[in-house]
């Protein structure tokens, strides 16, 4: 083979390892960060008064969508829409995030069952839910195993 061509290969082949490994770093420094930066939800202490006031409860429940993983800020979707209807409402969300960082729609299922999840859907006035995309993940590893 030509040396020119082998060089070329060689070193393609070697921003393809560090590409790589930044890759995994990054995802490693994500995985380790998610568990010191989040904060355990917020419980609400006596069940809201019917007011004017009434503070809003929202429960989030599902994935690592729901979760806010891999947003800078931490807060995904959930933090910036309860952002901007506090903005628009004038009004505070009192947020329950019990959502899972890989969870499927199976164990949420399983999650829903729980007492603690129970009573916090009971008082949410609003309840949100992402959850599938692990689900649909598992099925193409699940194909690509079974084609190999």
């Amino acid at each position: 083979m030509n040396k020119a061509f082998i060089k070329i290969i060689s070193f393609v082949s070697v921003i393809s390892a560090l590409m790589c490994l930044v890759g995994l770093g990054w995802v490693l420094k994500d995985q380790w960060t998610e568990a010191k930066t989040i904060s355990p939800p917020k419980q609400a202490t006596e069940a809201p008064e019917m007011t004017t006031n009434h503070q809003l409860q929202i429960a989030a429940l599902g994935d690592s969508l729901t979760r806010g993983t891999g947003d800078p800020e931490g807060k995904g979707y959930v933090g910036y829409l309860i952002d901007g209807l506090e903005k628009k409402a004038n009004k505070k969300f009192l947020l329950t995030n019990s959502a899972i960082k890989g969870q499927t729609s199976k164990q949420l299922l399983s999650q829903i069952k729980q007492t603690e999840i129970q009573r916090q859907i009971k008082q949410a006035d609003f309840i949100l839910l992402t959850i599938g995309g692990n689900d649909l993940f598992q099925g193409i590893v699940k194909s690509s195993m079974k084609t190999k």
